[in-house]
């Protein structure tokens, strides 16, 4: 049996996490803010532990685990570039300093497998820390983000779809994104200053605001407050978008991102989504076939203005898209064996 560290002390009565990118701790909060509770009977038949990425000593859980379980294998999942963490990230001073770094080493060393959601970051770690980890026995693994189906049928037949006049245009950012959102400011700007009668701009979580300045000033949107965990698919689901723009500067910690799974949640409800072209954005997406990739302001006003003036321009798109998105929707009781591959060492 495979367990996520981050099921101990959470509970959810309609799906029980095991994949990382259901993570059942809050980390729009604080990464770090986790409490670990080890009980000792579910410990005695698991296989293999997952735990989220915490930059705090898990030596003592490890080795607790193991009196419990000495076949208890463990696993660190590492879901970002923290040597390449721009300073504007919300948890920078939790994971981006010396005394971090060697936590988060030693942390890896001492699991079976470290694995990350983005395959350029699982190349990083393996090439940064090939001499470090020298003797550890620790793998670094390339995990694909997956969805469990159950999940997503579970938010069908919804009853509180948000009822809109206009082409809704939908942004998800969290505290930390304000200079993604800023990048294409002068886009969003220029597209409304045209389009005001026919669109409008909803944001979830991201307010607009970081250290008392305002990112946009002169732009109208509608700001929804960030939502935990189990409210948040339900809650894009309900908004109705129909685009969403994923905005990100072009640097080593996008480029290692996992954002990309923006693509993914989108695609499994039909919502088009707007991004850069670049990694890793277009190694999963095609250009007008599994969805749309940016290069310059204008070309996020074109794309924008394509879909509100015909917004059955997509439908070819998306079914494309939801084809290639069922790689990465799984069936948890028929797929085991891909369970095993994925989890198990």
């Amino acid at each position: 049996m495979v367990v996520p560290g981050m099921a101990f002390n959470h509970s959810n009565p309609k799906v029980r996490c095991i994949f990382p990118t259901m993570q059942m701790f809050d980390d729009s909060l604080c990464q770090n803010d986790y409490d670990t509770i080890l009980k000792r009977g579910l410990l005695k038949i698991t296989d293999h532990l997952v735990f989220p990425f915490v930059s705090y000593n898990l030596a003592d859980i490890l080795i607790q685990a193991k009196e419990v379980n000495p076949n208890i294998k463990f696993s660190y999942h590492i879901d970002f570039n923290y040597y390449d963490m721009p300073d504007s990230y919300a948890f920078t001073d939790q994971y981006k300093s010396a005394e971090a770094f060697g936590i988060i080493e030693r942390n890896i060393s001492m699991v079976d497998r470290a694995f990350c959601s983005n395959a350029n970051l699982s190349q990083f770690l393996n090439d940064h820390l090939k001499e470090k980890l020298k003797g550890s026995g620790t793998q670094i693994a390339y995990c694909p983000i997956m969805f469990d189906k159950r999940y997503i049928s579970s938010m069908e037949g919804s009853q509180k779809y948000v009822k809109r006049n206009k082409f809704c245009i939908g942004i998800i950012a969290g505290r930390d994104h304000f200079s993604d959102v800023n990048f294409i400011r002068g886009a969003l700007k220029e597209f409304m200053a045209k389009h005001s009668n026919q669109a409008e701009i909803v944001m979830l979580g991201y307010s607009g605001i970081h250290k008392t300045r305002d990112y946009m000033k002169g732009i109208k949107f509608e700001h929804i407050p960030y939502v935990n965990f189990f409210d948040y698919y339900q809650t894009i689901i309900d908004q109705a978008f129909n685009v969403v723009l994923i905005p990100s500067r072009a640097n080593q910690f996008t480029k290692t991102s996992k954002n990309y799974t923006k693509w993914l949640e989108f695609t499994n409800i039909n919502v088009p989504v707007l991004m850069p072209n670049m990694e890793p954005y277009n190694q999963i997406v095609k250009h007008n076939i599994t969805g749309f990739l940016c290069a310059t302001k204008e070309s996020w006003i074109d794309e924008l203005t394509a879909l509100l003036n015909d917004q059955t321009r997509k439908d070819g798109i998306m079914d494309s898209a939801y084809l290639e998105a069922m790689n990465y929707n799984i069936d948890l009781s028929q797929n085991m064996k891909l369970l095993e591959r994925l989890y198990i060492i």
